[in-house]
């Protein structure tokens, strides 16, 4: 498998990978190597954020390494609310985000990892191919708010807040400058809607079954907006 490396701790301190594809050779498949790997969404050259230029340079990297190769492209992750969106459920009842009322198809890792078990293990039908990979609907943060509350018990709320509230956060939190641009880059993205509300329906078709819903995540994690030490789901 071709994979990026990323520390496999608490989640809230994953952050995407910036520079460089490291490659990983595994899965021998006859005289040949099958590499599946998880490439950003929006990934293009004259992407509008630094973020998708980079994961562009990837892309290249990847489909010029003298190998068979499948590329997936998941949107953002229902796996980032672990952070500071967990800390402020449970400390203040509230979501706070610079992307205003912009709905985005948010995607669970699991169904990515599915969707990338199934490309390794039938590469005779995945080889070659590029997948973006999103949730079954694009929801807004107020949707989250609404089934959080629900499953607590207690009203969480969802606040939007400016980009330069936004930047001046990740500032006093101590993000390098160039990360948080990135970030908010991808929160002004995701506030202007349009291709970023888009939903894919390759996880369905490659799983036969939906993709977990914002729902369906919340339960699974519903601990880690309840009490300070979740654990993962499965």
């Amino acid at each position: 498998m071709l994979r990026r490396h990323l520390d496999r701790g608490d989640p809230r301190r994953h952050r995407a990978p910036h520079g460089r594809l490291r490659l990983r050779r595994s899965k021998p498949v006859g005289d040949d190597l099958h590499g599946v790997v998880v490439i950003a969404v929006g990934a293009a050259h004259d992407a509008p954020t630094r973020n998708g230029r980079l994961h562009a340079l990837s892309d290249h990297e990847v489909q010029s390494a003298g190998m068979r190769w499948t590329i997936l492209r998941p949107h953002a992750f229902m796996q980032n609310w672990l952070g500071e969106f967990a800390d402020s459920v449970r400390s203040q009842g509230i979501i706070e985000a610079p992307i205003g009322n912009g709905r985005v198809p948010f995607i669970d890792t699991r169904d990515i990892g599915a969707v990338a078990a199934e490309a390794l293990f039938h590469p005779e039908v995945h080889a070659g191919h590029k997948y973006f990979l999103t949730g079954g609907e694009a929801v807004g943060l107020a949707d989250l708010a609404v089934v959080l509350s629900d499953l607590i018990g207690r009203t969480v709320t969802y606040r939007p807040i400016s980009i330069d509230e936004g930047r001046a956060r990740l500032k006093a939190n101590g993000t390098p400058a160039d990360q948080a641009e990135a970030m908010l880059a991808i929160a002004a993205y995701q506030k202007a809607g349009g291709p970023t509300a888009m939903v894919s329906d390759k996880v369905a078709r490659i799983l036969g079954r939906p993709p977990r819903t914002i729902r369906d995540f919340a339960q699974d994690h519903i601990d880690w907006f309840k009490t300070p030490h979740g654990s993962l789901a499965s």
